[in-house]
């Protein structure tokens, strides 16, 4: 089940979230370092949600972030980061996705969105049901 943490809980699960941003920063990306984004959490800026199985195994953590749709009057959750604390099901993943899902809709975001360099996070997103088509275009200044 995916829990929605209060920015007082953070710092209990906080210990996996610093190892996964960490592990997860890749040089060629402008990302915050994992001081601010624990700042963000904790004023409430960013959400994390812990996903946990039924002996309460910590097996994923989402990161939100609430954004305006440029060039829109709706609004976008964000997967800001996701983490994966130990090698999960496909159902379990689902199951932790729908609750985010759930979520999103009762307080009005028109969708949820993430973006990712990583092979296996395609893959993944794939099987939540995500759309890939859109592609999402940078260039360096």
């Amino acid at each position: 089940m995916l829990n929605k943490l209060l920015s007082r809980q953070v710092s209990v699960f906080w210990p996996f979230i610093k190892i996964s941003l960490e592990m997860s920063s890749n040089d060629d990306v402008d990302i915050a370092s994992p001081n601010q984004i624990l700042k963000w959490l904790l004023d409430g800026s960013f959400t994390c949600w812990v996903g946990m199985d039924e002996n309460d195994k910590v097996g994923n953590f989402f990161i939100t972030a609430p954004v305006r749709a440029v060039g829109s009057m709706s609004m976008d959750l964000v997967i800001y980061h996701f983490g994966e604390c130990d090698s999960m099901s496909i159902e379990f993943h689902k199951k932790c996705f729908d609750v985010l899902m759930r979520y999103a809709k009762a307080n009005g975001f028109g969708r949820i969105m993430t973006y990712t360099k990583e092979g296996d996070s395609l893959d993944l997103a794939k099987q939540l049901g995500g759309d890939l088509s859109t592609v999402f275009i940078t260039w360096d200044v």
